[in-house]
């Protein structure tokens, strides 16, 4: 298919978009603040991108009840495998080149939380055991650690609605109040982050 108006610039781009104000660059910071520690303990969705080293992408959906990524610690996260397809398309593409991408999803939540690191296949019990649901352990874990890029609440149109979570805005907002070092402004669901670099 032809396209007679294609952009090939960076200057093209921010000449229509314009650039970033600093707010947006202070979301990006190199480690889990107390916001997205508990963006992340309420999300039962989490997509995991990867690439191997031809460069063949995938995206892989990984669901559970709420909170079941593990939180190692301010910089390490923990994502439990279950029975599948088989495939193992994030594995094996981790085994030839372990950047990831995650992007965390709430239902009800009008924002998404990404998440960039380098990815680890590891099989400690004392780990995998902590992961356990209806007392099935994981065979594995995709433990991330979070490196360059950590882009706090990053707003997206529409909401991801699921009725049965029963999770509603004020729940978040009063979240957010109790959070002394994030700002949010309601008007947009742009949630800013203040937290320094560590």
């Amino acid at each position: 298919m032809q396209f007679h108006e294609v952009l090939t610039s960076e200057a093209e781009v921010e000449a229509i978009l314009g650039k970033p104000n600093q707010h947006v660059l202070a979301k990006e910071i190199d480690h889990l603040d107390d916001l997205c520690l508990a963006f992340i303990a309420r999300s039962p969705f989490v997509l995991v991108a990867s690439y191997d080293v031809a460069g063949h992408l995938d995206v892989s959906p990984k669901g559970d009840p709420p909170g079941f990524v593990r939180v190692l610690d301010t910089q390490t996260l923990a994502i439990p495998e279950r029975p599948g397809n088989r495939r193992a398309d994030t594995f094996r593409n981790v085994l030839q080149t372990p950047r990831v991408g995650l992007i965390f999803l709430v239902p009800g939540k009008g924002e998404t939380l990404r998440v960039n690191g380098t990815a680890r296949i590891v099989r400690d019990m004392w780990l995998r055991v902590q992961m356990a649901v209806d007392d099935r352990i994981p065979e594995l874990a995709l433990v991330v650690t979070i490196e360059d890029s950590l882009h706090a609440l990053h707003q997206v149109h529409g909401q991801i609605e699921d009725v049965a979570t029963g999770y509603v805005e004020r729940e978040w907002g009063a979240l957010v109040n109790r959070l002394g070092n994030r700002s949010c402004r309601r008007r947009s669901s742009d949630c800013r982050g203040t937290s320094p670099r560590r």
